[in-house]
């Protein structure tokens, strides 16, 4: 099956003159502009969450997929959030705009924070998750997002994004956009986690790409901060199911996956993963 036919591109398949058109716009950055912007970049994503004092970290370039310095990575020396969202974040992947000489500039850059607790292999494994993302982000397209949602996600917080559509657009817009973006950041993580997450049975795995991605909470929380209507949920409901039997028709390893952990539907199988872990969050109270 060529890409044009495909909705799950693999990472694999990225085309090689995408991170070769990375490295050339990474080429043209000003370096002496390059750190203020990164990190002002960062600290306009997570705003609040950013620690006041001066941020420790290190820049430099890497290879991406056999391509030299196509990715920038910034290593922060102290971890620099409060606990975002209720939990530590180990790396983060963007692709950042950058205006230069009447050019505009998109940057692959990986955030990666320090943790005391990851040996060599985990800090390894989270670059590798990473770059993964990067590849997904330099597709020609991320189904099911459109163009201009694509934009938004790579750009903003689902909560900053949400906002943004209310205020510019309307609310099926913001609506169309929740479930769009958590039915793609499943796949983003699948993908990732699966091809990462090797040492891993088939069981944890399952459970590590569900708190990746977190469809089902990010979801719920979306539903309760805007009061959907009954017709608004059972519009995401159709979509996420509708999305989840495609990812595994088209991809046989998913397929594969799913068999593994004795269910017959992905969409199924990641419902009841949520509860699953929503228990034992309980249980351990």
């Amino acid at each position: 099956m060529n890409n044009e036919n495909r909705k799950f591109i693999p990472y694999k398949l990225l085309p090689k003159r995408n991170i070769i058109k990375a490295a050339k716009e990474i080429k043209k950055i000003n370096k002496t502009n390059l750190e203020d912007f990164v990190i002002d970049e960062f600290r306009n994503y997570f705003r609040n969450e950013v620690q006041n004092e001066p941020l420790s970290f290190s820049i430099k370039t890497a290879t991406l997929r056999g391509i030299s310095n196509a990715v920038i990575l910034v290593h922060f020396n102290k971890y620099p959030l409060g606990i975002y969202n209720g939990f530590e974040i180990d790396g983060q992947a963007r692709i950042l705009k950058k205006s230069q000489n009447g050019d505009v500039l998109h940057l692959p850059v990986i955030y990666l924070t320090p943790d005391k607790r990851s040996t060599p292999h985990e800090r390894s494994t989270t670059l590798k998750h990473e770059k993964i993302h990067i590849c997904q982000y330099l597709q020609d397209h991320a189904f099911p997002l459109t163009p201009d949602q694509r934009d938004l996600f790579l750009s903003k917080t689902l909560e900053d994004a949400k906002e943004y559509l209310l205020s510019n657009a309307d609310r099926d817009a913001a609506i169309d956009f929740i479930i769009n973006s958590i039915c793609y950041k499943t796949w983003m993580e699948v993908e990732a986690n699966y091809h990462t997450e090797k040492s891993m049975d088939d069981f944890e795995l399952i459970k590590q790409i569900y708190r990746s991605s977190n469809p089902i909470l990010t979801l719920h929380l979306m539903i309760e901060n805007m009061n959907w209507k009954v017709t608004e949920m059972d519009k995401a409901a159709k979509t996420f199911k509708a999305f989840c039997n495609t990812m595994q028709s088209e991809i046989k390893w998913v397929n594969n996956l799913v068999h593994s952990n004795t269910s017959d539907s992905l969409h199924d199988l990641i419902i009841k993963t949520h509860h699953e872990i929503v228990a034992e969050a309980e249980f351990s109270v």
